[in-house]
């Protein structure tokens, strides 16, 4: 079931602002009983569908195209003809345990304090 759907026309300012309706909508339908053709409806977040640049702003990671945007490995981008290019396909793995301590440098943006 798809609760709630965002869109805008440029960036918001902070993921606060920009998250705020959803976690107080969210918090409400997990606090409140709610029925459905007499059954009672759970909610959890299961998932949240995003572009790339919206993906990161929400994490708190670095853009896709920046020297830190890989999402899964280390690898650390160069400038190559006007792009950021990653050439090294051997890099290591990040891991959830580095990336809830954020160990991953530049690959951070904010700082999150729910983890």
């Amino acid at each position: 079931m798809v609760v709630l759907i965002y869109c805008g026309t440029t960036k918001p300012a902070s993921i606060e602002h920009f998250l705020k309706p959803f976690v107080e909508d969210f918090n409400l339908l997990m606090k409140n009983l709610v029925e459905l053709d007499g059954r009672r409806v759970n909610f959890k977040n299961r998932a949240i569908i995003a572009d790339s640049p919206a993906r990161a702003f929400i994490k708190g990671l670095a853009n896709f195209n920046s020297f830190a945007g890989c999402l899964k490995c280390t690898t650390e981008g160069i400038k190559l003809q006007g792009r950021v290019t990653f050439l090294d396909c051997n890099a290591s793995e990040r891991t959830d345990e580095a990336f809830r301590k954020q160990m991953y440098g530049d690959h951070h943006t904010i700082r999150h304090y729910c983890y």
